[in-house]
């Protein structure tokens, strides 16, 4: 009966969530680091399915590094590929929110 009533109570607030973010961010003191939902754009064996990037600010500009991600448990995986040599940097999957623009 408790699991019934908190399952009616949660229709309407699923109901009127809404689409889910295209892109969940994490802030670093240089700029940001961005998992997307779109399918990753460079072919891999890894299993890195799903566009990333991170950005930084450097000399005035915003540099951009891009890669792909994926979630094995409660980490977040991100092959960063347009590195020179490729990289692998690994996250809490919480730190990953969508952005509020204000």
């Amino acid at each position: 009966m408790k699991q019934l009533l908190t399952l009616l109570l949660l229709i309407p607030s699923l109901l009127f969530a809404g689409e889910p973010p295209k892109e969940l961010s994490m802030p670093t003191d240089v700029g940001k680091v961005v998992i997307t939902s779109n399918d990753c754009s460079q072919p891999n064996s890894h299993g890195f399915g799903y566009d990333a990037y991170a950005t930084e600010h450097k000399n005035g500009a915003v540099v951009t590094h891009k890669g792909c991600w994926m979630k094995r448990g409660d980490i977040v995986y991100i092959w960063f590929y347009d590195e020179s040599p490729p990289v692998v940097a690994s996250y809490k999957d919480f730190y990953f929110k969508p952005e509020i623009n204000i």
